[in-house]
């Protein structure tokens, strides 16, 4: 079944006097899809009958079930690279709420989203708290703590009805999702210095087909940076990886330098190929001085 997605995007515009005097409310809009997977189902959290929002919110369908990826503001001050995996906490009046890993998102932006991107199953708590008219606040985990920031529930049924109507979009028959086998030979080695595995992810597994030719050792990058060494992969072999979203995993040549990197996300296959030999010389012309 595809997977069916529900994005959130928080914008950083400056709230407006009526947005601090509590007119914001959330409206849900549908529309002409213009892109496969796209369901033309939205939500926003915003002033209504204006282009102000905080979060707007997109039904889209993908793989193994309904999912929310969201981008929200926070405070990422000190983050340097666009992309970066995170962690992000949540909290909630009923307690705590599951730390979520992520990524950095809209560094530099000038307008949009200045925070981080998760993702989280429609049916999580974590949206469940909102669309119950429970506030949760969140922050990036980091060292200095952050300061929390605040989503406000819906004291209605727009959300929660809206979430509905994407689960259903997400049970109607859809075709096989194409393979989603990765392929690399030095892929990502160029940014081996700065790799490193977060915690907290969902569990994966990963069939890793070693197709380059030779042995390939099997390398964890921990969350500090470490090498791991895992074993090793023979030539022409399959082995499965059990790991984690977020994780980083390196494989190597016989000489133990790095051949390809792989980080754990959606993708269920990586293939490791042939090295690309590099292009022959030409050989010299030959004269003849008859």
């Amino acid at each position: 079944m595809f997977r069916q997605t529900l994005a959130i995007c928080l914008a950083l515009a400056p709230l407006s006097a009526a947005a601090q005097e509590g007119e914001m409310s959330w409206q849900t809009y549908s529309y002409q899809p213009s892109e496969p997977g796209d369901v033309g189902l939205s939500a926003v959290y915003g002033l209504p009958e204006s282009d102000f929002a905080l979060v707007s919110a997109q039904c889209r369908l993908g793989e193994t079930g309904p999912v929310i990826v969201a981008d929200m503001e926070t405070d990422v001050s000190g983050q340097t690279t666009e992309g970066t995996p995170v962690l992000v906490e949540f909290e909630g009046l009923g307690g705590g709420l599951p730390v979520v890993s992520g990524r950095i998102q809209g560094l530099g932006a000038e307008i949009g989203i200045q925070g981080v991107r998760i993702e989280a199953p429609v049916d999580d708590r974590l949206w469940a708290h909102i669309a119950a008219a429970d506030p949760i606040r969140y922050r990036l985990r980091a060292t200095p703590p952050r300061g929390w920031m605040q989503i406000p529930g819906d004291p209605g049924t727009t959300l929660s009805d809206f979430v509905a109507q994407c689960a259903a979009a997400g049970a109607a028959p859809a075709e096989p999702a194409p393979a989603t086998d990765t392929v690399a030979t030095d892929a990502g080695c160029d940014r081996l210095a700065e790799a490193r595995s977060i915690e907290g992810g969902n569990a994966r597994e990963v069939l890793v087909v070693n197709n380059s030719g030779s042995d390939r050792g099997v390398v964890w990058i921990d969350e500090n940076g470490d090498e791991v060494s895992m074993g090793t992969l023979p030539a022409g072999a399959t082995g499965t990886l059990d790991t984690k979203t977020g994780h980083v995993w390196m494989f190597t040549d016989e000489t133990g330098d790095c051949a390809a990197v792989f980080e754990t996300g959606l993708t269920d296959q990586f293939v490791l190929a042939p090295a690309t030999a590099a292009p022959a010389e030409p050989a010299p012309a030959r004269v003849d001085t008859k």
